[in-house]
């Protein structure tokens, strides 16, 4: 986890490591504060100092793995041509699952176990970030006639990012899979050339 504010002791910061540990690996629902608490070498009432209940400091870990999911602001800004964009935005998931497959399976968790706003409070909203992004770049490839595909930009966006985070789920998270004996840049460069012909 990236750039927790310590406190005085560095029980927040310790709490928060805890947590990610723990709902990565078992999940929300089999997660308990005590357990939270053990891990962290705190006691429960130390941790509920920091945080009310098990949903709040869920929030909060959810608020750091924030900082790792897919940022738009930063390329959208660029005066990129559209196709590269798009391999921009393809490498760029591949990275965050490479970079930080913890907090990728907390979130797969999250999802399969639905817990209670995951997936309103934060899957669609960083989803949606992407689709827009994505689909803006077809926009753009189709009207300069670069791309022979006429499927609607949302479509396209949303079967790409799909194809993606199954890619690089597999060769990332999971353990078996013929992936494993590819590169990122072979996966992405396979990805691309199939939307982009």
């Amino acid at each position: 986890m990236t750039s927790l504010k310590p406190d005085s002791d560095g029980a927040r910061a310790r709490i928060l490591e805890a947590s990610l540990d723990l709902f990565s690996d078992k999940g929300f629902h089999a997660t308990t504060t005590r357990k939270i608490a053990q891990k962290a070498g705190v006691n429960e009432v130390t941790l509920f100092r920091h945080f009310n209940n098990k949903m709040s400091l869920f929030k909060e870990v959810l608020g750091e793995i924030q900082k790792v999911g897919f940022d738009s602001d930063r390329i959208k800004d660029m005066d990129i041509d559209p196709g590269d964009l798009i391999r921009l935005a393809v490498e760029y998931i591949f990275e965050i699952f490479e970079n930080h497959p913890r907090e990728i399976r907390l979130l797969n968790l999250a999802l399969l176990e639905n817990v209670e706003g995951f997936e309103e409070d934060y899957v669609v909203i960083h989803a949606n970030t992407a689709l827009d992004f994505i689909a803006d770049a077809f926009r753009k490839l189709q009207d300069q006639k670069r791309i022979s595909s006429r499927e609607i930009p949302e479509i396209l966006a949303q079967m790409l990012l799909s194809q993606v985070l199954e890619m690089a789920a597999q060769r990332i998270v999971r353990k078996n899979t013929p992936l494993k004996k590819y590169d990122r840049a072979t996966l992405c460069n396979s990805i691309i050339h199939l939307f982009m012909s």
